[in-house]
């Protein structure tokens, strides 16, 4: 293991995507302690995920979804004024039909701790069940993600449905490495458009994951400049720690 500087660090998914997503932002938040700035589609997202937190545990009704939806969404953050209606009324479509539970819920928001080659990990799997005797990893995403393509050659959604499958099956390996049972399918619910993604669970899909985890951790600990890396739709929307950075014009 390298840079004592990250020794007691316990990594995570998003902690990784920060660092590819951006060296200098992740350094902002992670080694500067910078403060978060609020925005909108995390803060829908969150919203979001709450529902369906309180849904699976049983502690909210059909009936008070959509009132429930409507209090927080009134107190949600103003930056993407332009776009807030779209969120209201697909948020409201969505609510209003019937939510996909499974029959036979292991874990709602069922966090794990763990380990890959030495460095410790923590992660939330927002819904774990099993289904036809093997588990399934779901994860709410307000990012409109679509299926497979089934083409020789990958689509440009294969990709990105790739790049979003890392997570799951790091917590797909988190499953397995704490004995909790056998995966057999990685399913994304992307509320945004009320679409289940389904992606069958396989060894090279975890190797994958688990060597990108290790080769990012690895990056990290010997970079020495944390450069920024400009996009213009997150630097200004998404980026934590926007309202401290100079590069984002």
């Amino acid at each position: 293991m390298g840079n004592v500087l990250f020794e007691d660090w316990v990594w995570s998914f998003s902690r990784l995507q920060s660092f590819r997503q951006c060296p200098w932002g992740f350094a902002q938040r992670y080694l500067y302690g910078e403060p978060q700035e609020d925005n909108f589609y995390a803060a829908y997202g969150s919203l979001m995920h709450e529902l369906h937190e309180r849904w699976y545990k049983g502690t909210i009704t059909k009936d008070q979804l959509i009132p429930a939806f409507v209090d927080g969404f009134t107190k949600l953050p103003d930056t993407a004024a332009d776009r807030k209606s779209q969120y209201l009324l697909s948020g409201l479509e969505y609510l209003g039909r019937d939510i996909y539970t499974p029959e036979h819920i292991v874990g709602v928001e069922h966090r794990v701790r763990f380990a890959i080659d030495g460095y410790r990990f923590q992660g939330i799997i927002d819904l774990l069940y099993e289904e036809d005797g093997k588990l399934v990893v779901l994860d709410h995403k307000s990012h409109s993600l679509y299926p497979r393509s089934g083409r020789r050659k990958p689509t440009v959604k294969d990709k990105e449905l790739d790049q979003y499958l890392r997570q799951l099956y790091l917590y797909a390996h988190a499953v397995r490495k704490l004995q909790l049972g056998e995966v057999g399918k990685l399913v994304f619910n992307c509320f945004k458009t009320g679409t289940l993604v389904e992606e069958p669970y396989s060894a090279a899909g975890e190797l994958e994951a688990v060597n990108w985890a290790l080769d990012t951790i690895h990056q990290i600990e010997n970079t020495k400049l944390f450069l920024p890396e400009p996009d213009w739709f997150y630097c200004r929307n998404l980026c934590d720690t926007r309202g401290v950075c100079e590069y984002k014009e």
